[in-house]
C-alpha cells in the first residue's frame, strides 16, 4: 500500500495494524449485516478473508499507480495538481474493490442484487484506501 515515506520512518508497526483493523472492520460488516438481513450466509470467515485478499490486492494495485505517477515528480505540473492525482488513485481502487467483491466474493451468498450492492458499498467504505489521502512529506 502506498503510504508517505515519513509514516514507515515513524510508525513502521503502523501496516500490519491497519491490516488487523481492514480485516476486523469487514467481519464486523458482515456479521451486522447478517444480524440486519437475517441472512446466515452472509457472514463466515472464508467470506471474510476472500474480501480481505481482494483489498490488499486492489491496495497494491493502488501502490502500482502511485508508483506510476510519481516516477516523474519533478514537474511542476505533478506537485500543482497531487490531490487530484491522490483522489484519482483513491476513487480508482475503491470502485476496482467494489466490483471484485460484488462479483467474486458475494457471489455465491443467496440474497437479492440490492442486498449484494449493500454488502460491496460496506465493505468498499469501511476498507478504503484512506493512506492514500495523506501528504507525501512532511505538512508545512
Amino acid at each position: 500500500m502506498y503510504m508517505p515515506i515519513w509514516i514507515l520512518y515513524w510508525f513502521p508497526f503502523f501496516l500490519p495494524i491497519n491490516y488487523g483493523i481492514k480485516f476486523a472492520a469487514i467481519s464486523i460488516v458482515l456479521w451486522v449485516c447478517k444480524k440486519v438481513m437475517n441472512i446466515n450466509d452472509i457472514y463466515s470467515i472464508t467470506t471474510a478473508i476472500k474480501s480481505f485478499c481482494l483489498t490488499i490486492v486492489v491496495e497494491l494495485v493502488g501502490m502500482a499507480m502511485f508508483y506510476i505517477i510519481e516516477m516523474n515528480t519533478d514537474t511542476d505540473f505533478y506537485y500543482g495538481n497531487y490531490l487530484v492525482f491522490c483522489l484519482l488513485a483513491f476513487f480508482s481502487v475503491a470502485i476496482f474493490n467494489f466490483i471484485l467483491n460484488y462479483i467474486f466474493v458475494f457471489r455465491r451468498i443467496d440474497v437479492s442484487k440490492k442486498q449484494k450492492f449493500t454488502l460491496a458499498t460496506l465493505t468498499v467504505i469501511v476498507t478504503a484506501p484512506y493512506l492514500f489521502l495523506l501528504p507525501s512529506g512532511f505538512v508545512y
